[in-house]
């Protein structure tokens, strides 16, 4: 498994942002691009980070907590609880 710091802070923005299109100001990439690299990510890690359910909206998993504090002390980014967003 190898994930990229840019991997990171992909997850980290979506945490932040709480949707995939909310993440693209902060990362400056397309909502394809970024839902490409999530794939990608969830794929590598074996795990889901996000469910996706009606009208786009999303909730983080456990996984993506973990991996939104460790993007957060890697990067020497803030965490962001993973609960805001969920529900």
């Amino acid at each position: 498994m190898q994930i990229t710091l840019k991997q990171l802070e992909i997850v980290h923005a979506i945490v932040i942002a709480g949707s995939i299109s909310g993440s693209r100001t902060v990362l400056q990439l397309s909502q394809p691009t970024i839902s490409q690299q999530l794939a990608k990510i969830e794929e590598e890690l074996g795990t889901q980070l996000v469910s996706r359910g009606r009208a786009g909206k999303l909730t983080l998993t456990p996984a993506a907590d973990f991996w939104n504090k460790t993007a957060g002390q890697l990067l020497g980014l803030p965490e962001w609880p993973c609960s805001r967003f969920s529900g």
